[in-house]
């Protein structure tokens, strides 16, 4: 008979080990109640949070190396000053330098290393997401200005 994972309940025995966040703090940020074995739970934890940084390097990506093939990325990118999109950089290798830990200790795992990474990145999190909320917003804000111009010229 398979034992029952109760993520809450073997968190808190990691937490404790390795003294990494709060539960909820992480879980509300990277959805953790979704993991399903508690088998290299570290491992999952540090995966499960590189998964949302290389979701958002990619976004970022899109807006400072705007591939012509892409419609979208050239569209959005062009809502963008060149201050904003130095600075979009600087998160962007701040980003990657998280990206490649996670990477390097998917070739060497390392429970250790694994609750350093979440801890470094869950401190840094909360002005990462300051920034990419200012980034995603002005993507938004590009996409109503299209809808509002095109409702401005129809004069059915």
């Amino acid at each position: 008979m398979k034992e029952e994972f109760e993520i809450r309940k073997e968190y808190e025995k990691i937490q404790k080990k390795y003294k990494i966040p709060e539960f909820e703090e992480l879980n509300t940020e990277f959805e953790l109640e979704s993991l399903e074995k508690k088998e290299f739970l570290v491992r999952a934890i540090r995966r499960r949070m590189n998964d949302k940084v290389i979701f958002f390097c990619r976004i970022i990506e899109n807006i400072i190396y705007p591939n012509g093939q892409s419609q979208i990325g050239t569209y959005e990118a062009g809502f963008f000053s060149d201050e904003k999109k130095n600075e979009l950089s600087v998160i962007h290798k701040k980003l990657m330098i998280y990206e490649r830990q996670s990477l390097l200790l998917d070739i060497t795992p390392n429970d250790n290393g694994d609750a350093e990474y979440i801890k470094a990145l869950t401190l840094e999190w909360k002005n990462f997401k300051n920034e990419l909320k200012e980034t995603v917003l002005i993507m938004e804000n590009s996409w109503k200005n299209t809808v509002e111009e095109k409702e401005e010229r129809y004069f059915g």
